[in-house]
């Protein structure tokens, strides 16, 4: 199951896979998975999908 988060103000992208995942070495999927290239640079209202954990670490090796 997917999460959408709509970004606010005073978000940032750390924050937000913080407060979900638990775990920074996520930031990078995430990052990835929703086309942002920059992970220091959202935008309020910005839509951002959020797998669940399962989803990320499937067919993973880490």
């Amino acid at each position: 199951m997917v999460e959408i988060h709509t970004v606010v103000a005073g978000d940032t992208l750390s924050e937000i896979v913080m407060k979900k995942y638990g775990d920074l070495k996520f930031l990078r999927k995430i990052a990835e998975l929703n086309n942002i290239a920059n992970p220091d640079l959202i935008r309020v209202g910005q839509k951002i999908s959020l797998p669940s954990r399962s989803d990320l670490t499937a067919g993973s090796s880490a």
